[in-house]
């Protein structure tokens, strides 16, 4: 496969793995609202599981990383939380911040159910994952992806002697 082709079907099971992951957001945060958690606990607890559920899918599905040991997968991961905190932050404010603004504007006019302030939530989490989701492959496909360039071009090193 071409180097263009090989970026195309990356991009496509990033793009694949987030939505999964975006699914798996709101569908916790819908959950969590039935049971009358605020937004800013029920997102906190999506954050927690996406991190962990998007380490292992991009680890090992976007960027077809083996499970050599858990010593590389523990270094990735390493590496992984403090690159992608500042935008689990950021997403977390943007969301929280923007879903409490627009939930006021609204307010004003009329009385929100259940269902209109889980819908005021899900759109909000879909707008802020839209803007983050290009920033975030980029930074992980450094992470994911340099690394395993670095000990293939080490292996072709070795291979030359």
């Amino acid at each position: 496969m071409t180097p263009k082709r090989l970026l195309i079907f990356e991009i496509a099971k990033y793009t694949l793995g987030c939505g999964l992951n975006l699914c798996l957001k709101i569908a916790l945060n819908a959950i969590l609202t039935l049971f009358d958690f605020p937004l800013y606990i029920s997102y906190l607890i999506a954050q927690i599981i996406i991190l962990l559920s998007s380490f292992f899918y991009h680890y090992k599905i976007t960027f077809a990383r083996s499970f050599d040991s858990w010593e590389q997968v523990l270094k990735a991961f390493k590496l992984y939380v403090p690159s992608v905190i500042g935008f689990i932050l950021l997403d977390y404010l943007l969301v929280v911040c923007l879903a409490q603004h627009l939930k006021q504007i609204i307010q004003t006019s009329t009385n929100l159910s259940v269902e209109s302030r889980q819908f005021i939530d899900s759109i909000t989490i879909l707008m802020v994952s839209g803007i983050i989701f290009a920033l975030r492959f980029l930074v992980y496909r450094v992470i994911f992806k340099k690394r395993q360039k670095n000990s293939c071009e080490e292996e072709d090193t070795s291979n030359a002697d």
